[in-house]
C-alpha cells in the first residue's frame, strides 16, 4: 500500500505490454508475477507499507485474488477514508506525526476488522 499525500507516481508494465498510467491517489497493489516500472510526476510524500496477504485481507476485505495482478486505488477499496487519511497526513508536522497516524489508523482498522478463518492463516 502506498499512502500518496503529494505529487502522484506513473506505472507501466515492465515488458512495455502495459503502457503508462497516472496514480495520483493512495494505491494498493497486490502481488505481481511481472515486474512494473514506477516514475514520480514531482514532490513525491508518500508511506509505504507493505502487507503479507493475510494482512491485506484484514485491512481490506478482499481475498488475496482481487489485488493479483492489479494496482487499485484506495478510495475503491476503503471509501472516503483514503482521502481523509491522505488529507490528515499532508497537514501533519512532520515524518514521526505522519507515522503516528498511520499506526493509529492501522490499529483502528485492524481492531475493527473479522479475524480470518484459521484455514486462512494456515495456508
Amino acid at each position: 500500500m502506498i499512502l500518496i499525500f503529494g505529487a502522484g507516481f506513473r506505472m507501466a508494465s515492465g515488458d512495455g505490454a502495459t503502457p503508462w498510467r497516472g496514480l495520483p491517489r493512495s494505491f494498493v497493489a497486490g502481488l505481481h508475477e511481472r515486474s512494473v516500472l514506477v516514475a514520480s510526476d514531482g514532490d513525491v510524500r508518500c508511506l509505504q507499507i507493505d502487507l503479507a496477504p493475510p494482512g491485506a485481507r484484514r485491512l481490506f476485505g478482499v481475498d488475496q485474488d482481487a489485488l493479483c495482478n492489479r494496482v487499485v486505488d484506495l478510495a475503491d477499496l476503503i471509501g472516503t477514508e483514503a482521502e481523509r487519511l491522505a488529507d490528515r497526513l499532508a497537514g501533519a508536522a512532520d515524518w514521526p506525526a505522519q507515522f503516528g497516524l498511520v499506526e493509529a489508523w492501522l490499529a483502528v482498522r485492524l481492531a475493527a476488522a473479522p479475524t480470518l478463518p484459521p484455514e486462512i492463516g494456515a495456508a
